[in-house]
């Protein structure tokens, strides 16, 4: 099993990458994993870092803004493919 936390720990010298983990990590939680996102957001405070903290707070954000869109989309199609299902359906039995 990948450790995430020595991932972004070692990621604490560069904020580039570290933002964009975070971002990934923040839609990857948003989507299906059932872990808390705040463990991004402790290791720059831990580090006394005030403007990574910043960048994660904003790739947490965006990241969590993504994610809800992209179960919005999943959503929608998964809805119009019942519909066009259910029509299918209805249509073949009467």
């Amino acid at each position: 099993m990948v450790d995430f936390v020595a991932i972004l720990v070692a990621a604490l010298e560069n904020p580039i990458v570290y933002f964009l983990l975070v971002f990934v990590y923040a839609i990857l939680v948003a989507i299906v994993l059932p872990i808390p996102i705040e463990t991004a957001l402790i290791l720059p405070i831990a580090a006394r870092n005030l403007g990574l903290f910043t960048a994660a707070l904003f790739a947490v954000a965006f990241g969590k803004a993504v994610g809800a869109w992209l179960v919005f989309l999943l959503g929608v199609s998964t809805r119009s493919s019942t519909r066009k299902g259910r029509r299918s359906t209805d249509g073949s039995s009467s």
